[in-house]
């Protein structure tokens, strides 16, 4: 057995050898001893009695050359320290699959050791910074050859009984350390963000997702099953059934509902009130089952989602989903009867157990209040991969596509989803043209694997980047030709003009209101759920945020500039602002859905609580985002401040202070001011509100949307503020006439004027997107049957919106809406002379 002795404090750099092991000590001293005994040898040796015999003898003995001191003996090398031991699996979320002796699902780590000899890893430490490598020191610690242990990572610092570290992991990504006692990182795993109880299994470099979670046992099927039977300690009350992604199986009237079938296991009669349902482990008391009595083998039914079923003999007022929801079942006192974690459940499937058999399966034929039975498997296949890099070839003569998977990979080129009667794989698939392969493997006794998507971008020498969308074709055409506010899963693959990618599987749907019937260009929205993976992660606008929930896919009309006119008025206003205007960062791409080329696009931000996070810092479960028009049933506070604008005396200061404590003047006055400057005449839907949760947070303003604007070469801001137009009309028509609300307008004006407002920027900022589009521009009208000359003429007249006048007119509102003096505008607006 290795045995390696704690040596390391945690200030020690990691790199630095230790000399001062107990060890080196004991030879060191033994040394010096041996060398002390020696030096006194000599001198008794040399140093005699001087006697008169041997005085004269000694007096005449010279020596040729003097005496050197002995060479010490070199001090030996520590022997580097050095473990089998390694990170095997990992699970940055654990909801449903562990619980610690607390009974709480923390996150946890699992070493190995694949050795023939056990490894004593007392001394060494695990950390998640590479800066600070001795950050916990696993206490007395031997893993025998062939042994798994689990280290909860929960920040609970427990070295006695089961362990715990100090510190918690990510699950939004990050890298993991093990080193030796001096500091030395010795192994080290980097992963990505991932779902809720997916289960990251470290085999050498790679880490790969699984559904089948095994903390302490092998990353195989067999230790999957060891781990089940083990570890499958329900109560009374269990989840005999579930189904949470459902768009086909209709069970009750009124929609495709989530469902929850509990089940009575024991040998007694039990009373449903003495249970809880959640989809939360911190809300264990969220929902209590009524008072229905179960005898033993009896089930019951609960549903879940809104709107409630009054018809339902149990509806919980929660929604259930495979973006890494949870199940639970607690006891009045606390505890669990059971859990299910829903992460990565199949479309249309259920997943629930089997008489006589530890833990779930999926089954293709839902049976609520039934027995269940029929096709049904533990593990659904492995999802095929491109052996071959999916992306943009330029200048090949083709493409050979070699696919790797489980049992047999069939596979489609048109965007539908493959099956059995699909084509099957064979061998590397030549591609030609521009290409979209869709596969998915099946395999003895496991359901059929998701489906994997993979595009190949052949010849087309694009100049901006490229995203690649699939949807099944017919779905595609519900969307297009039926303005459908349906949602379908998808797959969204981004390729930059500098290589960097990002692909994941998405929801995706119509996005806008009016242009889903006015262009033939239809805008798309893709959004990143956590059954699909989560948030993709890329610096996608160079502004340093690296998170997104969604993006839009605005396609909108070229001829009439409204491909521009969006991301044009988002760069103004962010190079103008003098707060933030939360505008929606954009770039221009290249669509293709199912290898088809639809043209160019604009690439956009969505609004969601995940952009409030990224663009404030905020936590996104920290923030509230509402529409125009304010609706009391959604968000009453934000109403009821709106009722107060309306009725109050708004001249007397007390009123004003108050919606000023809750609303950003400052805020609401740059909206304004930004919409007058490019004369928008679609304001009153066009607006969004967002605000946090903490006391003192006020609702501020979203600039978004103007396609309807820049069509003159006016500034305009009657239509806005006219209170018969909108809700914000009226309320920005009352606030106007408030003095203090008049001066922020006119500080804000001012500084948005200094900071570069003029039809100059705006005429840059067009001019270089025209430069960028120019060489997509021939093709991406040829694709939608638009003439080039009547762009031209538009564009033209674009540029002759953007003149000195538009700025004159806008200082003109200004100054008339503010009251200010014709001194007053020379004195805040001194560049305008």
């Amino acid at each position: 057995m290795k045995n390696y002795v704690q040596a390391c404090p945690g200030f020690q750099r990691r790199n630095k050898r230790m000399t001062n092991t107990i060890s080196n000590k004991k030879f060191r001293m033994l040394t010096a001893l041996m060398l002390l005994f020696a030096m006194l040898l000599t001198a008794c040796g040399t140093v005699r009695p001087e006697t008169a015999e041997n005085a004269g003898q000694a007096a005449a003995e010279v020596p040729s050359e003097p005496t050197s001191a002995p060479e010490p003996t070199p001090e030996p090398t520590p022997e580097p320290f050095r473990t089998e031991a390694v990170f095997s699996e990992l699970q940055p979320s654990n909801k449903a699959t562990i619980t610690d002796a607390d009974g709480e699902f923390s996150d946890w780590i699992e070493l190995y050791n694949p050795g023939a000899e056990s490894e004593d890893l007392t001394g060494f430490w695990l950390s998640d910074s590479d800066k600070e490598p001795c950050k916990w020191q696993i206490p007395s610690l031997t893993l025998a050859a062939g042994e798994y242990r689990v280290i909860f990572c929960s920040a609970k610092d427990r070295s006695e009984g089961e362990l715990h570290t100090n510190f918690a992991i990510s699950k939004d990504g990050d890298t993991l350390y093990l080193s030796a006692p001096d500091g030395e990182i010795l192994r080290q795993v980097s992963y990505e963000s991932c779902g809720g109880d997916v289960a990251l299994r470290v085999d050498g470099e790679s880490v790969s997702e699984s559904y089948y979670p095994t903390p302490g046992y092998p990353n195989t099927e067999d230790g999957y099953e060891a781990f089940v039977r083990n570890s499958d300690n329900h109560g009374a009350l269990v989840v005999n059934e579930v189904m949470c992604y459902n768009d086909s199986f209709h069970f009750h009237a009124g929609g495709y509902y989530d469902w929850v079938e509990l089940k009575n296991v024991s040998d007694e009669t039990i009373t449903l009130s003495d249970y809880y349902v959640t989809d939360k482990a911190s809300l264990p008391t969220q929902f209590q089952l009524p008072g229905t009595t179960l005898k033993p083998g009896d089930t019951f039914v609960v549903f879940c989602g809104s709107p409630l079923l009054e018809t339902a003999s149990c509806h919980a007022p929660f929604e259930l989903g495979a973006d890494g929801d949870t199940f639970y079942i607690y006891r009045a006192d606390g505890s669990f009867s059971d859990y299910v974690s829903l992460y990565g459940m199949p479309l249309n499937h259920s997943k629930g157990r089997l008489d006589g058999a530890s833990g779930f399966y999926y089954f293709t034929t839902p049976s609520p209040a039934a027995q269940n039975s029929g096709n049904c498997a533990r593990y659904l296949a492995k999802r095929p991969e491109s052996v071959t890099p999916t992306g943009i070839y330029n200048d090949v003569d083709g493409v050979d596509v070699e696919l790797s998977g489980e049992g047999t990979i069939y596979y489609t080129l048109n965007g539908n989803l493959p099956d059995t009667e699909s084509y099957v794989y064979s061998g590397p698939i030549h591609l030609t043209e521009t290409t979209m392969i869709r596969a998915a493997s099946y395999a003895d006794s496991k359901l059929r694997s998701e489906t994997a998507t993979f595009t190949y971008v052949i010849n087309e020498h694009h100049t901006l980047p490229v995203v690649c969308v699939a949807l099944e074709p017919m779905k595609l055409d519900v969307l297009y030709n039926h303005n459908g506010h349906m949602e379908y899963d998808s797959h969204t693959e981004f390729y930059d003009v500098d290589g960097g990618s990002f692909t994941s599987d998405c929801m995706i749907t119509l996005h806008g209101a009016a242009s889903r019937n006015q262009w033939n260009k239809k805008s798309f929205k893709v959004v990143f759920r956590g059954r699909y993976g989560g948030d993709i992660h890329y610096d996608l606008f160079g502004q340093g945020i690296t998170e997104f929930h969604s993006l839009n896919l605005r396609g909108g009309d070229t001829v009439y500039m409204k491909t521009y006119r969006e991301p044009l008025a988002a760069e103004f206003a962010e190079r103008v602002a003098v707060t933030d205007p939360f505008a929606l960062d954009s770039r221009f791409c290249i669509l293709y859905v199912n290898g088809n080329y639809y043209g160019i696009y604009s690439l956009r931000e969505a609004y969601s609580k995940k952009y409030i996070e990224s663009h404030t810092g905020s936590e996104e479960d920290m923030n509230t985002i509402s529409r125009a028009p304010i609706k009391v049933e959604y968000q009453p506070e934000l109403y009821s401040l709106h009722n107060y604008i309306l009725s109050c005396d708004i001249t007397n200061p007390d009123n004003y202070n108050y919606i000023a404590d809750r609303m950003d003047m400052q805020s609401m006055a740059q909206w304004l001011l930004l919409e007058a400057y490019f004369n928008n005449r679609d304001t009153a839907g066009n607006i969004r509100y967002f605000r946090g949760v903490q006391p003192d947070s006020k609702w501020r303003t979203m600039f978004f949307d103007l396609d309807i604007s820049m069509e003159n070469e006016n500034a305009f801001l009657w239509e806005i503020i006219n209170p018969a137009e909108s809700q914000i009309g009226r309320m920005l028509s009352k606030l106007l006439n408030n003095s203090e609300f008049k001066q922020v307008m006119l500080e804000t004006a001012s500084g948005m004027y200094q900071n570069g407002l003029s039809y100059e920027l705006a005429l840059e900022i067009l001019n270089r997107m025209v430069d960028e589009l120019e060489p997509e521009m021939s093709r991406n009208l040829g694709r939608w049957g638009e003439s080039r000359a009547l762009m031209e003429n538009s564009l033209e007249a674009q540029r002759r919106a953007f003149t000195e006048h538009r700025d004159e007119s806008w200082l003109e509102i200004v100054q008339l809406v503010t009251g200010a003096s014709d001194e007053t505008m020379r004195e805040y607006f001194p560049e305008r002379g």
